[in-house]
């Protein structure tokens, strides 16, 4: 299945950008580097940076210390634990054209350019621009083979000093540069700022930009390979089956199986490092299945791992607080509850409960998770919140659902927050329901309290009529902006969270059917102090969940929407720019619709709504360059029309809150997995 990946560079990756990108980006030629006279008094005589032509022979690392400082008695420890650092990434990347000599210089100027005094932060990002430059047009075949590596410092002071506006030119040129992507957690800020934003900068941060010509894969993907780590590769494989991007994604994992093979491990323990990093790896490529919805090659895979952490001597391993379990067994609970097999997953858990996996807090809240979510299928919220108060700490979490006012639409059946003691009094009537091993010990987390929300106003729209549940929804509505003003500071997480009030916006547009409220709702929310910490944390767009179909909108509050996404670094979705499209064609503005579809094209998303290829179609507008034209022959010729969809297609073709259609597979196939996780379980310590 995995292919070998070509190891050509065609040029530098600049010149593999389409137009679009060089007129956002500018010319390749926006830093121009400084002729190395221009620059030697950032270096010392001892130590001046060279070219090729000058360069000296490459020192023995014995001799680094000697060249950059790190245990002078005046140092810190702070330093000297930095230079180390610096001193292990450097015996990975050095060569014999480019070796710590080289290094030491190159290091050298950066350091004296940070520290330039009455210099302006815009000419300091200059200076450093060139000397990274220079390096790179000095080096060229060190940059086709290995990168530069640059020091953490570096990337701290482009994290602290580069406009946010700005990240996208500033990581386009850390690539165009061949600058090792993962050696600093800030250049990693900066490429986790990317993966949140716009679809553009999601796609320069994961290099689709530049694989949209079948051309560029090959050299592009060598490119990925000698920039990324293989732990940031897989955190990027990831968040592309998180968002269902399947487009390049079999490059990838060919990519990320290269970078597997051709780790070098040192020391005792390398057979286990080994077995370890394949772990890693098999974790992702389950996760891709899971995704994906490749149910057949899932439970093979699932097996095989477990197969093999048994057979390693892997299967009591632990890093940090995960068990080396957590991920394989999660990610099969997590597709027996898509998949609507409550039966099967309270088998598997009724077997993992008395396992040692239990000790481990990360993997039972995976597990909690997974379970209240299966409740889902029942509709009965006070079931939903017996397992909550059983698995966390039930004191904390119930004084929580009463200041959120769940507790009071839960048990009375109204808007009411009760007294401490009436709390305490109704908290002893309710029993655990989970065994002590299962429960983790704090509050209860935004996650399953997503889950609870759901849950209550899933009950609340079939036994509520709509005056009522309007007034439900407005209520637990209030309650939750006022705990997120007063409380949510002592909750990690709390402030920067979506998925609630993605909740309260899906019921109050089509349970509700309040189309104007959802608006004012969104308006209020994001007026609130605590908006500006707000970012996008689920894959649905609160904006797309207004705007989509929304005809009771005008166009100033249209206007008024794109101000606050604006306001906000909202970025533009491809559910949101679609949702304009079709509001512009239903007001009979095609110069409008046009508009918003041409960001469609340039954001480079792709198009699979059918009600959106129909007006593409009709218009004879171009489709993009990697349209699927199968979906063309899927449209329902019906007097060149097709009928609009009756519900939020945009939203339940990557259901809000489950997987998209349902996985099949046969009993089978579940009975031989789960007696695999019974057989791992008996060779638990």
């Amino acid at each position: 299945m995995v292919k070998c990946i070509c190891r050509v560079h065609l040029g530098s990756l600049a010149h593999l950008a389409t137009l679009p990108l060089y007129k956002l980006v500018g010319s390749t030629n926006t830093y121009q580097a400084l002729s190395i006279t221009s620059f030697r008094f950032l270096s010392t005589k001892n130590c001046v940076l060279r070219d090729e032509q000058n360069c000296l022979k490459p020192v023995h690392f014995d001799n680094f210390e000697r060249l950059i400082p790190c245990s002078n008695k005046g140092g810190s420890t702070k330093i000297v634990q930095k230079r180390l650092y610096e001193l292990r990434q450097l015996r990975t990347v050095s060569s014999d054209t480019f070796g710590l000599t080289e290094y030491a210089s190159f290091f050298k100027a950066l350091r004296d350019v940070l520290n330039l005094k009455d210099c302006s932060k815009c000419e300091k990002q200059k200076l450093l621009y060139d000397v990274i430059s220079h390096q790179h047009k000095s080096y060229p075949e060190v940059a086709r083979k290995i990168g530069f590596y640059i020091p953490d410092e570096v990337h701290e002071w482009f994290w602290n000093h580069v406009p946010k506006t700005e990240s996208f030119n500033h990581y386009f040129f850390l690539l165009k540069s061949d600058v090792l992507l993962s050696t600093s957690r800030y250049c990693t800020k900066f490429t986790n700022r990317l993966m949140k934003g716009t679809e553009m900068e999601r796609q320069l941060a994961t290099f689709q930009v530049f694989l949209h010509d079948e051309t560029n894969i090959k050299p592009i993907m060598e490119k990925v390979l000698k920039l990324h780590t293989f732990d940031s590769l897989v955190v990027l494989v990831k968040g592309l089956a998180k968002v269902k991007n399947f487009r390049f994604i079999e490059s990838y994992i060919q990519a990320l199986l290269q970078k597997l093979e051709q780790h070098s491990y040192s020391g005792k323990d390398r057979k286990k490092q080994k077995s370890l990093r394949y772990v890693k790896f098999n974790n992702a490529l389950l996760y891709y299945l899971l995704k994906s919805g490749n149910v057949v090659l899932f439970m093979k895979t699932f097996q095989e791992e477990l197969k093999f952490i048994i057979s390693s001597g892997l299967i009591n391993h632990i890093d940090g607080r995960e068990h080396i379990l957590n991920f394989p067994i999660h990610h099969y609970l997590n597709l027996l509850r898509v998949s609507n097999r409550q039966e099967e997953l309270f088998d598997v858990i009724s077997c993992l409960q008395s396992s040692s996996l239990m000790k481990h807090k990360l993997f039972k809240e995976f597990l909690m998770g997974e379970l209240i979510a299966s409740f889902q299928a029942f509709r009965d919220p006070k079931l939903v919140c017996k397992y909550v108060l059983s698995s966390y700490s039930s004191k904390p979490s119930a004084i929580i659902l009463n200041e959120l006012g769940i507790w009071g639409w839960l048990y009375h059946s109204k808007s009411t927050t009760l007294t401490a003691s009436d709390l305490t009094k109704e908290l002893k009537t309710s029993s655990s329901v989970l065994p002590k091993s299962m429960r983790i010990g704090s509050a209860v987390t935004v996650p399953i309290l997503t889950e609870l929300y759901r849950s209550l106003l899933s009950s609340a729209s079939v036994s509520l009529g709509r005056g009522q549940l309007k007034d439900c929804l407005l209520d637990l509505y209030y309650k939750y902006r006022s705990f997120l003003s007063k409380e949510a500071s002592k909750y990690r997480y709390w402030r920067n969270d979506t998925g609630i009030l993605n909740v309260f916006l899906n019921y109050i547009r089509f349970q509700a059917r309040e189309p104007k409220l959802a608006y004012d709702i969104l308006l209020n929310f994001y007026s609130q102090h605590f908006a500006k910490n707000v970012i996008l944390t689920t894959t649905i767009c609160p904006f797309s969940i207004v705007a989509y179909k929304n005809y009771a909108l005008t166009q100033a509050e249209i206007s008024e929407l794109l101000q606050i996404m604006h306001k906000n670094g909202v970025p533009l979705t491809f559910k949101f720019c679609s949702a304009m499209v079709m509001h512009c064609v239903k007001i009979r503005d095609e110069k409008g619709a046009r508009s918003w579809y041409d960001k469609i094209l340039y954001g480079g998303f792709e198009i699979r709504h059918m009600a959106l290829i129909q007006i593409i179609k009709d218009r004879g507008w171009p489709f993009p360059k990697k349209f699927d034209q199968r979906l063309l022959t899927q449209l329902v010729d019906d007097n060149n029309s097709i009928e609009e969809p009756a519900d939020s297609t945009l939203f339940t073709d990557e259901a809000m809150f489950e997987e998209g259609s349902e996985p099949s597979f046969n009993d089978d196939d579940v009975n031989r997995c789960t007696s695999t996780i019974k057989e791992t379980l008996k060779c638990l310590s």
